[in-house]
């Protein structure tokens, strides 16, 4: 699935609209989105990074526990970059809602998807 979706990121896309760019844009993060939701049904706090790696996109996600997050460093799929957590990240939550584990999804793509060009 994950290497469907990066041939469509890579796809020559010089004669698409720029309409039709952007709808290959949010197509391609709402489908990263879904298979890293997908990852984590019936996951259990703690378990095992769950990943799928393509050179046009990585997708990985885990339930963990709240407090295992908080002043953290978690590596990018694929272990390339990573995204630190300061201590303050569940700062005003209801503890009872972060009891059960926080969904930790995370993607990249090799190109800019948010970009409004296509350059």
């Amino acid at each position: 699935l994950v290497s469907a979706l990066g041939s469509v990121l890579v796809a020559n896309v010089s004669r698409a609209t720029a309409v039709q760019y952007d709808a290959t844009n949010a197509a391609a993060i709402a489908a990263a989105g879904a298979l890293a939701r997908a990852f984590v049904v019936g996951a259990l706090s703690g378990e095992q990074i769950r990943e799928a790696l393509d050179p046009a996109i990585s997708v990985s996600a885990a339930r963990a526990f709240a407090a295992s997050l908080a002043n953290s460093t978690r590596a990018a799929p694929g272990g390339v970059g990573s995204v630190v957590l300061p201590l303050s990240v569940f700062d005003g939550q209801d503890g009872a809602a972060i009891d059960g584990g926080v969904d930790v999804l995370m993607y990249k793509f090799a190109r800019n998807v948010h970009s409004d060009d296509q350059a």
